[in-house]
């Protein structure tokens, strides 16, 4: 029911009701817990995009409302937030991915704790995501290529025995230079296997580079 997602009905976001704006047909097939202004905030990708010679599946863009989101998650500490993407992996992606071993890229050990949650799991709890990776604390926004080999040597495989399944999936929260996904990618990566990317919201720097065939998993 729609009140699934809060015991009063309320959108989980801005706290108004769930049914405002729907009309009779919306009212019995929507099962979300953000209402539809706050939805509209966020701007579907759905798409696998080429990120610095990496195919990366993105559900969102991460536009202006996916930025005031991420930042109550994970500045404000509003860790009923994560299940905003929950419908999304459960419902509509859960299968494409069923077989494949989740990991997912590292977040900083102090925010985590200062937070009280790890975010990038509570967001990926439908797809129960492992926490593979060890990081020093690195600012992910820097671009150059001596910064990316910088987060590159600061991100490690916690267990090499990881890189033995066939088929793994790694995603995180926000891609926006990829290249803590491409240090993970290729920590991962081996001849024998394939190493999928799933994350929730690409910055829309990428938005040109246009979609990709996706192939089955």
């Amino acid at each position: 029911s729609l009140s699934q997602g809060h015991p009063a009905g309320q959108c989980i976001a801005c706290f108004k009701s769930l049914v405002e704006g729907l009309d009779l047909y919306e009212l019995f097939t929507t099962h979300d817990i953000l209402c539809s202004a706050c939805r509209s905030k966020l701007r579907p990708c759905n798409k696998l995009i080429n990120v610095d010679g990496l195919s990366v599946y993105a559900l969102y863009w991460y536009n202006e409302g996916m930025s005031e989101l991420m930042h109550r998650i994970k500045e404000l500490y509003d860790e009923s937030l994560v299940k905003v993407f929950h419908n999304d992996l459960r419902y509509r992606m859960a299968w494409t991915y069923r077989k494949s071993y989740k990991v997912c890229v590292p977040s900083s050990e102090m925010k985590t704790r200062e937070r009280g949650f790890h975010a990038v799991q509570g967001m990926f709890e439908p797809w129960d995501v492992q926490d593979a990776f060890v990081k020093e604390d690195v600012k992910q926004s820097l671009k150059s290529a001596s910064d990316r080999r910088l987060i590159a040597n600061a991100i490690k495989l916690k267990d090499p025995n990881t890189r033995k399944y066939r088929k793994i999936l790694l995603v995180d929260d926000v891609c926006t230079t990829g290249s803590s996904l491409k240090a993970c990618h290729d920590l991962l990566k081996n001849e024998e296997n394939t190493v999928s990317i799933v994350v929730l919201a690409l910055h829309t720097s990428w938005d040109h580079k246009g979609s990709l065939t996706i192939k089955k998993k």
